[in-house]
């Protein structure tokens, strides 16, 4: 990987979202080279050997979740609302809140609206599942 002096020094070669650009451009290029079977047979061999062993953290994707949850006992209509905006543009800081059947299930906050609704979802989980 060829960087610039300023990369260089400021540590762009261990950079996790540089390092991620890389390897991105480098499945593409060898997609758009040699096709599908050629990324999936490269990844067998040098890619999922070394990551098999590895433990993946406990991410939860509460919005997804939350409407698994809502479709199989069939409780209603999932509606999310940014109520709240805080903070120059560079820096924001959003409130969520999450309805179903207009009624308030949940609040959240993050640096994005995606968090704020992640967050507000989790709540909203939590308030169903300890009532059912």
């Amino acid at each position: 990987m060829r960087l610039g002096k300023g990369e260089e020094i400021t540590g762009g070669r261990s950079r996790p979202a540089l390092l991620a650009d890389v390897f991105e451009a480098f499945i593409g290029a060898l997609y758009l080279d040699q096709g599908i079977a050629a990324v999936k047979a490269w990844l067998d061999r040098v890619v999922f050997p070394n990551i098999a062993h590895i433990e993946q953290p406990q991410f939860s994707d509460y919005k997804t979740r939350l409407q698994e949850y809502v479709q199989q006992h069939t409780l209603g209509e999932l509606e999310y609302r940014i109520v709240d905006e805080q903070g120059p543009a560079h820096d924001k800081f959003f409130v969520s809140e999450v309805y179903m059947n207009g009624l308030n299930l949940g609040r959240g906050s993050g640096r994005t609206k995606k968090e704020a609704e992640q967050q507000a979802a989790a709540e909203a989980l939590t308030v169903l599942m300890h009532k059912g």
